[in-house]
C-alpha cells in the first residue's frame, strides 16, 4: 500500500509528516501517535488520563517514524456516512482526576513562536467572525506565543460521556464513531440539546458553562472532525476563521523559522490568567513536517510505549 501511494507525492517534497502528543511543552516528552490503526496513546496528566486516537485521510508519514505496523494510508472511520467528508480526526478519551467547570477546559491551538507573519491578509476580519460566532472563544494570534482556545464543551464536534469503569478496558478492533449524548446529563440548572450543534451553540454562553461541570468517575469521550484541515500525503494546509486559508506546508518545506509545529491542546485555566504560559495542561498534540530524505526505516526511533495491534489480539483474545 505505501508504494502505491508514494507516487502520489511529489519528488520533490523532502518534509513528511510527524505526529506525536504529551502532557507538556516540553520536546523530550513526546510520544509518536500511531495514524490510522485504532492504536491508542495514553498520556498521564495533572488534570486526568486522557487515550488519543488520530484519524488522517491519505496519510502519508515520515519514514522515519511511520511504517506498516504503526499506520495505514486509510481507515474505516471515514466510510462512515456522518464521517465521510472528513479530512482528520482527534479522537478523545478524557477521565478527570478532579472537577472542573465547563468555563475552565480549554481545546485549540497554540505555537511556541510567532506566526503573525505568516498569517494571510483578512485574518482580523476572520478572527472577529470567529469571536461573534463562539464569544466564549479567547485567542491572541499575534502574540510571540499565540494561541486560538475555544471551551472543549463548544469546540468539538461530539461529546460522548459514560460511567468510568476501573480502567480504559478491551480495546475495540473494530470501534464505531462515537455519538453524541450529553444530553443524556441531567442537571437542574441545564437542559442540554440532543443534537451535537445546537449543543455546541449552547456551549458558546459563558452562563451555560459555568453551570456544567466535567467530573471525576465519568469518562468523557471526544472528536474533533472537519474538512478544513488537509493533511494529505503530508500536504499541510488550514482553513482559518472567515474562509482564509493558510498553507503551512509552503513555509515548512523550506525550512521556514516562521512555523515550526501546530499544537493542538487540552488545557484546563487557573486563575493568573490565559495563554500557553498559563494553565494546568492535559493533553499537548503536535503535527510536524520533518526531515525524510532517507528510505531507510530506523527501528530504534519508533519504539515506544503503546502496545502494537498483534499484542492488542493477543490480549483480548485470553481475556475472553
Amino acid at each position: 500500500m505505501w508504494s502505491s501511494t508514494e507516487s502520489q507525492v511529489s519528488e520533490q517534497q523532502n518534509k513528511y509528516l510527524k505526529i506525536s502528543a504529551s502532557n507538556s511543552y516540553d520536546s523530550n516528552t513526546f510520544q509518536l501517535v500511531p495514524i490510522n490503526t485504532e492504536i491508542p496513546v495514553i498520556i498521564d496528566s495533572k488534570i486526568g488520563e486522557f487515550k488519543l486516537y488520530i484519524r488522517i485521510r491519505d496519510f502519508v508519514g515520515s519514514k522515519k517514524f511511520y511504517n506498516k505496523s504503526n499506520s495505514n494510508y486509510n481507515c474505516s472511520y471515514f466510510d462512515n456516512e456522518n464521517r465521510n467528508r472528513a479530512n482528520i480526526s482527534l479522537e478523545i478519551h478524557f477521565k478527570p482526576k478532579m472537577e472542573i467547570n465547563g468555563n475552565d477546559l480549554n481545546f485549540g491551538n497554540d505555537f511556541g513562536h510567532p506566526i503573525r507573519d505568516c498569517l494571510p491578509y483578512g485574518t482580523a476580519a476572520g478572527m472577529k467572525l470567529f469571536k461573534y460566532l463562539d464569544p466564549s472563544a479567547t485567542a491572541d494570534i499575534y502574540s510571540d506565543q499565540p494561541f486560538i482556545y475555544g471551551k472543549a464543551l463548544s469546540s468539538f464536534n461530539i461529546v460522548n460521556v459514560k460511567l468510568e469503569k476501573q480502567d480504559f478496558g478491551k480495546q475495540d478492533l473494530k470501534p464505531k464513531p462515537i455519538q453524541e449524548n450529553l444530553y443524556n446529563i441531567k442537571t437542574s440548572d441545564l437542559e442540554i440539546p440532543n443534537d451535537n450543534i445546537k449543543r455546541q451553540n449552547f456551549f458558546t454562553s459563558n452562563n451555560n458553562l459555568q453551570n456544567f461541570t466535567f467530573l471525576p468517575g465519568y469518562e468523557y469521550k471526544f472528536d474533533f472532525f472537519n474538512n478544513y484541515i488537509t493533511m494529505r500525503d503530508s500536504k499541510f494546509s488550514l482553513s482559518l476563521p472567515g474562509g482564509f486559508n493558510l498553507d503551512l506546508s509552503n513555509y515548512l518545506q523550506n525550512n521556514s523559522e516562521v512555523v515550526k509545529s501546530v499544537r493542538w491542546v487540552i488545557k484546563k485555566n487557573v486563575m493568573d490568567g490565559i495563554g500557553v504560559n498559563f494553565g494546568d495542561l492535559g493533553l499537548v498534540i503536535q503535527f510536524e513536517l520533518v526531515d525524510d530524505n532517507t528510505t531507510e526505516y530506523d527501528d530504534n526511533i519508533v519504539k515506544q510505549d503503546y502496545i502494537t495491534r498483534e499484542e492488542l489480539i493477543v490480549q483480548q483474545e485470553l481475556t475472553e
